[in-house]
């Protein structure tokens, strides 16, 4: 430990303790000099920069330079006194410098949620890659591979162990990076594949992590001298999870660690890559000769994408995931935001709650148990400091005794307000990071036939240090609260039981944030984990939100929530994540939402989308109105996000493939088939919401406005949005145009590498009369061959999130859409005009959409430049029929009066 020897020292001393005296509320005699500041005071590294920053801004000193290592006050003081005036030769660590605060013009905190987009590699910058250092596993398999794939493309591949490198001296690890380009971490290789039960998954993790930790404490000190190339492979989706699908239970490893590790050093081409089907191998392979200019990018099996954020609309209405009376386990919900949140579900669901947490419950009922919020903080330091003063006590032990009080305080205080509240509960002492424990629980409640409905996994802890400076036992504390309860839950909970599983997660895991790279990774594995446990068990609500700071409870101090906002970062209150939390469990679909506000600059790394996402996908566009009226549907740009994707004219129009959709569900069951479709008048939601109902009139239905005078007959049908005569039977198309699996596969595969240039043209060119968003951009490839005009589309995330596959629709009427815009392609290709859809001879559904992609086949009767007809199928990849359209007739926009 430094001596407090020079009369400088003693000096910055007395400043220290003065700007502490201030951060902590200790006297300064309680403040002795070789205390640690973080194990002993609370003062985190962002504290000690801040107070750093203010010392030598205030006394002349170059507030950039930070001293390595210093803990306590007397190295601190020591530290400051050696710069004498002058900037001194530390390192310096620029990230932590403050900034001063930025004005935003959105600070609204809401919900989000990732979706995959194109990745366009014209934008990426080329790399003349020379020489790789793969660092592997014990069993290099991988980097043999990759050793021998990268020498036929003229690269040159080192292979070091990850036990060898984390054993090597500065000088060694310097030598290493100086002989290399490009680093390749593969060391993770093996526990892709790991089986997907808790005992498995809680070992290899383990195993892993230690690797990580090992291998970034030698090569990152190293990095920040001398920048490199990095690139790590994950093995998810593809689309880091943007794609809900069954996959591998660490595929996500270690995602959520790359994102920090990025922001911790600025200066180096970190490189994330999603493989996902392809492996990880096949993802270094594909990134070696470029730098994409982004940190993600993934492989898809649609092609290149890029993950983004796009807000989610509110849902209209919430649907409960359980009933009353359901039990539902929560983790680490005793206290903080958990508990805030759960006592909402409870009140909106009826179910009964078991708390479970780590705090024990005091004896009896002291006074200060009753002490108000305002006054707690007070009052546990006022504790402390008696503690120390009158009966001896190292600041340490009183601290510990007054952050227990504290929690004995808060639940005691929860616990009275779930009585109050009538919430029927109760809690449990376990710690569910220990395994035995947890399972004992388990069980016990399973021989009390205590059935476990629903879960709220909340438990989390988070302490904020630099990779450098994370020891194993503070990294294993954060991973394992976070992932060893889940691991046990495999193992030992009935999950045909379960209907909701409901996990509290971190945009640190889904954004990166420096100085929280075991947080980060820990939570961006719970939300892979949680969504691996939805696909596998489609009947349990499995979602998990990851938030941003909450004040007034949990894990952000007032201070803290200062600093936050002063780079963008716009904290929540309690009643508005309360109201998020149940916007999210119960009006989402989407297995991964965010909590944050839009201005806050680290969304850059995934820019957000232009257009929002539905909550949840409709299942149908029509149901039952008054009693005795005919089926309403409602049609709202709030709520259904797809709206403003389709403008005419830059108004947004409910597509013609939606009115069809109307009167198929209205007619569906009755023997007849919708024909002669015409689309009598663009139906707009001008006022940001129209309700239509279908009117039946002899053998004719009309899609009329709700609001409408009584009306019938010739009236009825001027006023219509749309019609169709009604006929019984109707003979099936002519199956006799088909197209040949080669030409299938060359058009899926076209497809796979980019989007079709119908889009370009459309923009280009006719973006005035229409113009649309991602849920109606799923052409993907055309062709025209014997006649025949061919096209693959896709349903995009977009439109998989705003309409349901297969749902409960007739057809998919953004299906049906794009294979509208399929025989507009072909017009706009031939002639150079817009053409919209002016009539349907006939409509036939064949079958069921089950694939997100699909061919379209057009056979035309007549095309010219303001009038194109054709007969149209739709079919699966396996050949298989589920649409088509007799003599659909486009038109002009002028000439269709659009």
């Amino acid at each position: 430990t430094p001596s407090i020897g020079s009369t400088d020292a003693s000096l910055w001393v007395g400043r220290l303790k003065d700007k502490l005296v201030k951060t902590t509320g200790y006297p300064p005699e309680m403040l002795e000099v070789n205390l640690d500041l973080e194990a002993d005071l609370g003062v985190d590294s962002v504290q000690r920069a801040e107070i750093w920053v203010s010392l030598t801004t205030e006394h002349g000193l170059d507030p950039s330079v930070r001293p390595t290592g210093a803990r306590t006050i007397a190295q601190l003081a020591e530290s400051l006194a050696g710069m004498g005036g002058t900037p001194a030769t530390a390192g310096t660590i620029g990230r932590e410098t403050s900034t001063a605060p930025a004005v935003y013009t959105d600070s609204d905190v809401r919900l989000f949620a990732s979706v995959a987009a194109p990745f366009d590699r014209s934008a990426a910058a080329p790399f003349a890659c020379r020489r790789v250092l793969a660092i592997a596993a014990e069993d290099d398999a991988a980097a043999a591979q990759l050793k021998k794939r990268l020498g036929e493309r003229g690269v040159e591949v080192d292979v070091a162990r990850a036990s060898g490198v984390a054993r090597m001296s500065v000088i060694e690890v310097a030598g290493a990076i100086d002989a290399c380009d490009t680093i390749v971490y593969l060391a993770h290789a093996g526990a892709i594949e790991a089986p997907f039960d808790g005992r498995s998954l809680r070992g290899a993790l383990a195993k892993e992590v230690a690797t990580l930790y090992q291998t970034a404490r030698a090569l990152v000190p190293a990095l920040e001298k001398k920048p490199r190339r990095v690139i790590f492979p994950v093995a998810m989706d593809g689309a880091f999870g943007t794609t809900p699908a069954l996959a591998r239970p660490l595929g996500a490893f270690p995602a959520g660690f790359v994102r920090c590790l990025a922001r911790e050093l600025p200066q180096c081409a970190v490189q994330l890559v999603d493989g996902g089907e392809h492996g990880i191998l096949d993802a270094v392979e594909a990134s070696i000769d470029f730098v994409p200019g982004q940190l993600e990018w993934g492989m898809t099996g649609s092609g290149a994408a890029v993950p983004r954020t796009s807000a989610l609309a509110p849902a209209g209405t919430l649907l409960a995931p359980l009933s009353r009376g359901d039990l539902v386990l929560v983790t680490g919900g005793a206290r903080g935001v958990v508990f805030e949140c759960v006592m909402e579900l409870a009140r909106r669901t009826g179910c009964r709650l078991l708390l479970t947490g780590r705090t024990e419950l005091p004896m009896g009922r002291p006074e200060w148990l009753r002490t108000p919020p305002e006054r707690i903080d007070g009052v546990i330091r006022d504790m402390e400091i008696r503690l120390v003063k009158d009966e001896g006590k190292k600041l340490q032990e009183a601290k510990r005794i007054g952050a227990k009080a504290r929690s004995q305080w808060e639940l005691s205080r929860n616990l009275d307000a779930m009585e109050a509240a009538g919430v029927e509960g109760r809690y449990e002492r376990c710690d569910v990071t220990d395994a035995k424990a947890f399972s004992a629980l388990l069980a016990q409640l399973a021989d009390a036939k205590e059935i476990v409905r629903g879960v709220v996994h909340g438990a989390g802890i988070q302490k904020s240090k630099l990779v450098t400076e994370l020891a194993d036992d503070a990294i294993n504390a954060t991973v394992a609260t976070k992932l060893d309860p889940i691991f046990t839950m495999l193992d030992a909970l009935d999950w045909s039981k379960v209907k909701l599983l409901s996990a509290f997660g971190s945009i640190a895991g889904l954004f990166g944030n420096a100085g929280q790279s075991d947080y980060g990774l820990a939570n961006d594995l719970l939300a892979w984990l949680v969504a691996e446990i939805g696909a596998r068990h489609p009947h349990v609500k499995a979602q998990t939100v990851e938030w941003t700071a909450w004040v007034g409870t949990g894990m952000v101090s007032e201070e803290e929530a200062k600093r936050f906002a002063q780079v963008g970062l716009q904290p929540l209150d309690v009643r508005t994540g309360v109201r998020l939390y149940a916007e999210a469990t119960l009006g989402a679909a989407h297995q991964r939402v965010a909590a944050f506000n839009a201005s806050a600059p680290f969304t850059s790394v995934r820019p957000i989308a232009e257009f929002p996402l539905a909550a949840r996908p409709q299942e149908r566009l029509l149901f039952d109105g008054p009693v005795g009226g005919p089926p309403l549907a409602v049609f709202s740009e709030r709520h259904h996000p797809y709206i403003r994707q389709h403008l005419v004219r830059l108004e947004p129009v409910v597509p013609g493939t939606f009115v069809v959709e109307l009167l198929a569900e209205a007619t569906e069951g009755s023997g007849r088939t919708p024909t002669a479709i015409q689309f009598r008048r663009p139906l707009g939601v001008r006022a940001g919401e129209v309700a239509v109902e279908v009117v039946e009139d002899g053998d004719s239905a009309y899609v009329v406005p709700k609001d409408r005078p009584a009306l019938a007959g010739r009236a009825l049908a001027n006023l219509a949005f749309a019609s169709c005569r009604l006929e019984a039977g109707g003979a099936p198309p002519a199956d006799d145009f088909k197209v040949s699996k080669k030409d299938v596969a060359a058009l899926l595969e076209e497809g796979a590498a980019g989007g079709a240039g119908f889009y370009r043209l459309l923009d280009s060119k006719f973006s005035g009369a229409l113009k649309t968003g991602p849920a109606f951009r799923g052409i993907r490839a055309t062709a025209e061959k014997d006649g025949l005009f061919l096209a693959s589309a896709w349903l995009t995330d977009d439109a998989m999130a705003s309409i349901a596959v297969p749902g409960r629709f007739v057809f998919n009427p953004v299906l049906a859409d794009m294979a509208v815009q399929a025989a507009a392609a072909w017009a706009m290709i031939r002639f150079d005009r817009m053409e919209i859809p002016f009539e349907i001879g006939a409509l036939h559904v064949l079958g069921p959409t089950r694939d997100r992609r699909s061919i379209v086949v057009c056979r035309a009767h007549e095309m010219d430049a303001e009038r194109t007809v054709v007969d149209l199928v739709v079919r699966e990849p396996d050949g298989r029929p589920i649409l088509a359209m007799d003599r659909l007739v486009l038109r002009t926009i002028e000439a269709a009066g659009g």
